[in-house]
């Protein structure tokens, strides 16, 4: 394994990240994060777009597609934490809503229009007036209006706390924040990884968050692997999935809607690229909700990575077609044909269908 210290102690410091920008091919140890997404590179998390269509892919390289947050996902932390990185990336913001000052709006008190009477003196809308100031903290000619009744509350829509999460986040520019009650969930998560045997013995003798640089068709490309290990001849890695659930049916169905396969396949891809031949895959899955299992889930037949990074180096090559032309065609544009659309298997059970009862209007 290639480290910094063989290479440059920092590949990346002070360097413009232009589309000149060259990193040799290679494993890079302790490159932070700061550092790793400043790298120009193509990326499986923005690549994976391009499953969809190359249009989506660009309006992915543009920044079009990921909407801004206030808050990280529970999982993002779980990885900081595993890997050390908690204090760099992660700032925990205070339960706001909970403070003595958060208060709701109340009533608004507002002076009567007749203050006084043609004596100079007070009217009684006048006194009411001066003994609701006096009794709310005022002085008794106070004119100005203010509110009553403001009780505290736990609400998170408030001024008050809308104000604070905003202060919050410019003090902590650059880092991603998290609420304290996702960031002790994600520490509770951790927590039954390393109490698992079979995930702590992973995690243990594993390199982690370890920098991958490649070329596959043309293309500069990146990427983080969670875990890296080499034992003797054996070389393997794993990936940390947080979830809803680890049951081997729904956890294939997600890994497959969100591009976790397609992602495992660059994985593959992108190591051949240094010499590196996995022979040992396997992911990390851990619930954060429910019943909060933990698990080691290998992937098997390992073919199925070899067949992923086939559809990697696929998209790449029209990836870079695209890039020469500035043509980015969408879902349809690059068929020359009409969509179908097809009636999935679990639905075919039947096929006798009485198309006359089907209303086509």
């Amino acid at each position: 394994m290639t480290s910094l210290s063989s290479v440059k102690q920092d590949p990346c410091e002070g360097r413009v990240m232009t589309e000149e920008f060259h990193l040799e091919p290679g494993i890079y140890e302790s490159v932070p994060w700061s550092d790793y997404v400043r790298i120009p590179y193509m990326s499986p998390s923005t690549l994976k777009h391009g499953l969809r269509s190359m249009r989506r892919l660009k309006r992915a390289i543009d920044g079009e597609i990921y909407p801004s947050a206030k808050t990280v996902a529970v999982g993002q932390v779980v990885h900081c934490l595993i890997a050390g990185e908690h204090e760099e990336r992660i700032a925990v913001m205070p339960d706001y809503h909970l403070d003595p000052d958060n208060l709701t709006a109340g009533t608004e008190k507002k002076p009567p229009a007749s203050m006084f009477v043609k004596s100079g003196d007070l009217s009684a809308a006048g006194r009411k007036w001066a003994e609701l100031c006096v009794a709310n903290g005022f002085p008794e000619d106070h004119v100005l209006p203010f509110r009553v009744d403001r009780e505290q509350t736990t609400s998170k829509t408030t001024n008050y706390v809308q104000a604070k999460v905003e202060e919050f986040g410019a003090d902590n520019e650059g880092m991603d924040i998290i609420t304290e009650a996702d960031h002790q969930r994600a520490k509770d998560v951790v927590s039954r990884l390393m109490a698992h045997k079979h995930c702590a013995e992973l995690i243990q003798k594993s390199k982690q968050e370890i920098t991958v640089i490649g070329e596959i068709e043309g293309v500069k490309v990146k990427t983080r692997l969670d875990g890296f290990w080499k034992e003797g001849h054996t070389c393997g890695c794993w990936d940390l999935k947080t979830t809803s659930d680890i049951a081997p049916d729904v956890f294939y169905r997600l890994c497959k809607k969100f591009g976790y396969l397609f992602q495992f396949g660059f994985h593959n891809a992108i190591l051949a690229t240094c010499g590196v031949q996995l022979q040992c895959y396997d992911v990390i899955g851990a619930e954060v909700q429910d019943d909060f299992d933990v698990g080691v889930i290998q992937i098997q037949p390992f073919e199925l990575l070899d067949d992923w990074a086939d559809k990697v180096r696929e998209l790449l090559a029209q990836y870079r077609i695209c890039r020469s032309k500035d043509e980015w065609p969408g879902l349809y544009d690059d068929k020359g044909e009409q969509g179908v659309l097809c009636v999935p298997n679990w639905d075919m059970k039947d096929a006798n269908y009485d198309w006359k009862e089907i209303d086509n209007d």
